[in-house]
């Protein structure tokens, strides 16, 4: 009799465990069938549910992102794409930071009929910046030196007085090297010419019947035929190259993104003749460095493409005297706007100063402003 009550207290106990277990292990259960083509799979929770009770969803056993509850016994959550047939689905259960396993039972996805639910989401697409790999440009334009050296545009009788001014001109180009439009890091290679003709060696008086072409206003005419004729007549001249390496969007989300950049700029200058300064006298074609590096802010794309502000430091040879032994000490600023015209030219407008803060040596303002236009239509003949 002791044996039959001892083996009857085992079933009863045995039986107590195995509903227990099953309650337990059943906390939830993905509800069937689950058929291909289905974009949604629901899932039944035993009670309790609490606030923060989470369903993890698991396909072909990787687990899906967690999905509250907010204390709902049925849940459904809904997938990116449709389901398969022969996919595998698993549900569990997280309270807290407690994951509890499913009944162990997977879910097989079954043979669907008719169209899938819905269709698959596509990958977010990056906007590129509108940039081409490669652009090369022309520009015609006038530049005022009204607080800057003589030296700089090589003015002749500095002590004459008035306003220095001169017709400019030159080429543009750009290279991507690293980087694609859309990417967020891009490194360029650039470089520029600009030529300058004193405006004093321009005879632009009314009663001239032969005036040249950069005579006049800048949109009257050939913008191409005025750079010919300034760099054919040109006094002064600078050229220079650069690296540019672009490592964030700024407002990326907006219709004015702006590229943040380091830069390295290098380069010469060079006047025809000789000018006289306070100082010694400048050596005629001689070649003087001018270099900088710095920071800047670029608008890649908008009706302002083009326009830039840059802070650097660096030097400016020509300014120094031959006494001065540290030659990178000048802060040189360059703030360029560039602006949609009618048709496929651009407008700009450009100010650059370039200061030695030791006031040791001469500071240099310049403005610049001109019309930007495609580098083939220099080259076309008429």
């Amino acid at each position: 009799m002791k044996s039959l009550q001892t083996w009857l207290r085992a079933i009863t106990l045995s039986l107590v465990f195995a509903a227990l277990s099953t309650a337990a292990g059943r906390a939830q259960e993905i509800e069937r069938p689950v058929k291909a083509g289905a974009c949604t799979v629901t899932v039944k929770l035993a009670a309790p549910v609490g606030a923060d009770t989470e369903v993890v969803l698991e396909l072909n056993k990787k687990a899906l992102p967690a999905l509250p509850t907010n204390g709902q016994a049925l849940v459904t959550l809904v997938l990116k794409a449709p389901l398969t047939e022969g996919d595998v689905l698993r549900a569990r259960r997280k309270d807290g930071s407690t994951v509890l396993d499913g009944d162990g039972t997977e879910v097989t996805v079954e043979k669907g009929e008719g169209p899938p639910e819905c269709q698959a989401r596509p990958a977010p697409e990056r906007v590129g910046d509108g940039r081409e790999p490669w652009v090369a440009s022309a520009y015609a334009g006038e530049a005022i030196d009204n607080f800057a050296p003589a030296s700089v545009g090589g003015y002749a009788n500095p002590e004459a007085g008035g306003k220095q001014n001169r017709f400019v001109g030159g080429f543009d180009f750009e290279f991507r090297v690293a980087g694609r439009a859309q990417s967020k890091r891009q490194v360029w290679i650039y470089g520029e010419t600009l030529h300058g003709v004193r405006t004093a060696d321009v005879n632009c008086a009314p009663e001239n019947t032969d005036k040249p072409a950069v005579c006049g206003k800048l949109t009257e005419g050939n913008p191409s035929g005025k750079l010919q004729y300034v760099l054919e007549n040109a006094t002064s001249m600078e050229a220079f190259a650069g690296l540019r390496v672009e490592l964030l969007t700024l407002q990326s989300d907006t219709n004015f993104p702006a590229k943040f950049y380091v830069n390295g700029r290098f380069g010469v200058m060079m006047l025809n003749g000789e000018v006289k300064l306070d100082g010694p006298h400048l050596d005629v074609n001689h070649a003087y460095r001018a270099d900088h590096v710095s920071v800047g802010l670029l608008m890649p794309k908008s009706a302002f493409a083009g326009s830039y502000l840059e802070v650097g430091w660096g030097r400016t040879q020509l300014f120094d005297h031959p006494s001065v032994t540290n030659h990178w000490r000048r802060l040189k600023i360059d703030a360029h706007l560039s602006f949609a015209l009618a048709g496929p030219m651009r407008g700009f407008a450009q100010l650059y100063s370039d200061f030695d803060p030791s006031g040791e040596s001469a500071d240099s303002i310049q403005t610049f402003f001109g019309l930007d236009f495609d580098v083939g239509e220099f080259f076309k003949f008429k």
